[in-house]
Parts: structure tokens; sequence; C-alpha cells
């Protein structure tokens, strides 16, 4: 009887050991996700700008990321503000609320697509978090 309890005791002791040791390994596992996820967001966030553009004149535009009023670029037309964000942001996306999007992804070609409409509100959402 004692023998019976005994080791009754011993299988829990060991099982909850065990599952102790499986907790801590998925934790651990979940962490190292989380953290890979926060640098991708992160990442994301510095290359991701939605564009507020701001005109002087009837002539010069200005690019403004709206989220840190970070000035991108400026020119007179779109070839020119395209040519600095060349230079300056190469692996950068850019979005135009309204109009669309652009980057080294479109060939720097202004590209109207419902999918980067969804990619502002995405990026709006991301970086409100």
């Amino acid at each position: 009887m004692i023998d019976n309890i005994l080791q009754f005791v011993l299988w829990a002791l060991v099982g909850y050991f065990i599952s102790k040791w499986v907790l801590y390994i998925w934790h651990l596992n979940m962490r190292r996700q989380l953290q890979h996820y926060q640098a991708v967001i992160e990442r994301l966030n510095d290359i991701i700008h939605e564009v507020r553009v701001e005109t002087h004149g009837d002539d010069m535009h200005y690019w403004f990321d709206s989220h840190s009023d970070e000035f991108l670029a400026q020119g007179r037309d779109i070839d020119e503000i395209v040519s600095v964000l060349k230079t300056r942001f190469p692996d950068h996306v850019f979005l135009i609320p309204g109009q669309g999007g652009m980057g080294a992804g479109t060939d720097w070609r202004l590209v109207d697509d419902q999918r980067l409409q969804n990619a502002i509100i995405m990026a709006k959402a991301w970086k409100n978090k």
C-alpha cells in the first residue's frame, strides 16, 4: 500500500518536472518568435513611408513622412522626386494616400492598386500599436 502511494507520488513529481521543462522550452521558443516579429515590424516601420505632399507655389513639391514629419524629397515633378528617393531610400516603399505607392518593387512607378491602399491601413495599424 505504501509502495503504491510512493510510486504514485514519484510519478507525479516526474510528470510535474517534465511538464515544467516542456513549458519552459515552449516559453523560450515563443519569446524568440516574438522578438523576431518585433524586429520585422520595426524594419517595416522604417522602410514604409506614408507620404504627405506639400506644394509651394505652382511647381515645387515637398514630400514628408506623415508619421515622423521626416523630410523625404523635393522636386518640380515626380521624376525629380523619384531620382532623389532612389538615392536616399533605395529599398523603401512610399505610399501616397488616395494615389497609390511606389518603390523599387514597382520600378519606381506610381502604382494605383487596392493592395497598396490596404497596406496603408495596415501600416497605420502597426505604427499605432
